[in-house]
């Protein structure tokens, strides 16, 4: 294993378990009575700022930025910071929460075919088989019984599409610009898109009803969220986009054992079906992965 895939695999391990603890605390602070676009708005604003600072020393080169760059910025918004975020949430309000868990914790398969197609990485027998392990271990989810496909769930299936293409995305733009830079854009201009959606849709206001107490439960899981995006984009800076996306299902388990250290409760028997099996697929692919990797030279 050479060093920049280490670092990669570190970092996206590093990355699942701040979004399994950043899930774990957005289920504490969750505010009810307002509309989940304006929390997404605040919450994404705030990591943005955030990632405007961590990226200063970059942000002089912009003026040097072509067109083309602007553009990737651009597209990266759109496609990974604004889009998803809308139809995720909508969908979400109209389908159970459990089958929206569900969804989304399927990124990992919709990668995983995005990069052989796109990227030209290869599966091996193995790996498969560790996709499929890990698809086993999100079907106690929902309970292991088949959900029914309307609007809501188009939604987020479409939602999860996107994310999917802006993985491929990053890969592809992270050649010629700083993962910093990309990670910024998407949560800076992504959330000025969906301010403007919000604004056009006249649900924007909403933002004046969160208190100071809103707004410091927010902040924190806002720090959370900055850790889990500048950790994810920098390890596909390193490492392959169908091993980090595998890795980043961890914070499925990550979640559940944070949620019963809480509550002082051994795991039930789908939670544990759940955190073998996707450990155990993960371990698959991840061990069974190409290690060769030479992605662009940063720091």
């Amino acid at each position: 294993m050479n060093d920049n895939y280490a670092k990669g695999i570190k970092y996206a391990f590093a990355a699942a378990l701040i979004s399994g603890v950043a899930n774990f605390a957005n289920k504490q602070v969750m505010l009810s009575g307002v509309d989940p676009i304006i929390l997404n708005i605040a919450k994404n604003g705030l990591v943005g700022l955030g990632l405007l600072v961590v990226s200063y020393p970059l942000l002089k080169d912009l003026k040097k930025y072509p067109f083309k760059n602007w553009f990737k910025l651009i597209l990266i918004a759109v496609v990974g910071g604004c889009i998803p975020f809308i139809l995720f949430f909508k969908g979400l309000a109209m389908s159970p929460a459990i089958v929206g868990s569900f969804i989304h914790k399927t990124l990992f398969i919709w990668v995983a075919i995005s990069a052989v197609i796109f990227l030209k990485e290869k599966l091996n027998k193995f790996q498969l088989v560790g996709l499929g392990i890990m698809l086993i271990g999100l079907l106690p989810i929902i309970k292991f019984n088949l959900f029914s496909v309307g609007r809501g769930e188009m939604m987020m299936l479409a939602a999860v599409a996107f994310w999917s293409v802006e993985v491929i995305f990053i890969k592809k733009f992270v050649q010629d610009i700083d993962y910093r830079i990309l990670a910024a854009s998407r949560m800076v201009l992504g959330t000025i898109f969906i301010a403007t959606f919000s604004i056009a849709s006249g649900n924007f206001l909403g933002i004046l009803k969160l208190t100071l107490t809103d707004w410091s439960k927010i902040l924190i899981v806002g720090i959370f969220l900055l850790g889990y995006v500048y950790s994810w984009y920098k390890a596909l800076n390193f490492a392959p986009a169908s091993v980090v996306t595998s890795i980043l299902t961890l914070a499925l388990p990550v979640t559940i054992v944070a949620s019963n250290i809480q509550t002082v409760k051994l795991p039930l028997t789908g939670d544990l079906i759940t955190i073998l099996f996707i450990a155990a697929g993960i371990y698959l692919y991840v061990k069974f992965s190409e290690k060769p990797w030479t992605p662009p030279v940063r720091i």
